[in-house]
């Protein structure tokens, strides 16, 4: 894993995940073998590997108040512009 800082985002990153241009992430664990798509948006999360993140998804959130930790498991597939509220833990596809 790697630490990275850009902007006041600070998150963990696996060298065999994916991130397309136009993603972004804040604040967030990434595994292995995940792939985030354009446009697509992770705060305060953790995505456990072979997880595959769709173009304009938006996963957990920055909202004042809301900073409660959503977790993705292992082998699960979010779908294009899907909204996964913070603090959620997502077990099956969506």
């Amino acid at each position: 894993f790697r630490m990275l800082r850009a902007v006041n985002f600070l998150y963990c990153w696996s060298r065999k995940a994916h991130m397309r241009k136009g993603a972004i992430v804040r604040d967030s664990v990434i595994f292995d073998e995940v792939e985030i798509r354009e446009g697509a948006e992770i705060n305060f999360s953790i995505i456990a590997d072979h997880t595959f993140i769709s173009k304009g998804a938006k996963v957990g959130s920055r909202e004042e108040g809301k900073n409660k930790i959503t977790v993705v498991a292992s082998n699960i597939k979010i779908s294009e512009n899907a909204v996964v509220e913070a603090g959620a833990m997502v077990e099956k596809d969506c």
